[in-house]
């Protein structure tokens, strides 16, 4: 039986990294602003919450303003959307 390393990660987790780094490298790209990240974080954490156009404008708007009025970060902000998005698509949510 191998042992691994607790510290070492494996391919499939340097992999989800990677893909994540490059989300969030694209997202910057875009220079969105702030409230349109807010958007689509909303809409994204909607979309995992309840399902594909369960939801409406006015609950996107309502988790938007919870975004905004929390503590994150432009940079957390894109991180998140780039890990909820690569997890989604790789069936891990």
């Amino acid at each position: 039986m191998e042992v691994k390393d607790i510290n070492s990660k494996s391919k499939q987790e340097e992999n989800l990294i990677s893909l994540i780094e490059l989300a969030v490298h694209n997202l910057y790209k875009e220079n969105l602003l702030y409230d349109d990240l807010c958007w689509e974080l909303a809409k994204l954490l909607l979309t995992i919450e309840n399902g594909r156009g369960k939801f409406s404008d006015y609950d996107v708007n309502r988790k938007k303003d919870e975004i905004s009025n929390s503590s994150l970060s432009y940079d957390e902000i894109c991180w998140l959307i780039s890990e909820l998005k690569i997890y989604n698509e790789q069936k891990l949510l």
